[in-house]
């Protein structure tokens, strides 16, 4: 299983987000080997009902990477 410590709202720097792309989210997930780091299109969050402070499987985290 993965840890889902963190999810934030996506750094899009000084640019503006384009309405014509999904909103994305900053997520921080916790394995065995560590912590890691992806952008997450918030669609996947939902659909795949991910929230902070729980654990999803590793099926799951393998889906989320690949993005």
């Amino acid at each position: 299983y993965a840890y889902v410590k963190m999810i934030s709202e996506a750094d899009y720097g000084c640019e503006e987000h384009d309405d014509r792309q999904p909103s994305r989210s900053y997520v921080v997930l916790v394995t065995r080997e560590g912590e890691t780091s992806h952008e997450v299109a918030d669609t996947l969050l939902e659909e795949e009902r991910i929230a902070e402070d729980t654990y999803i499987s590793m099926t799951t985290y393998k889906h989320l990477i690949k993005q």
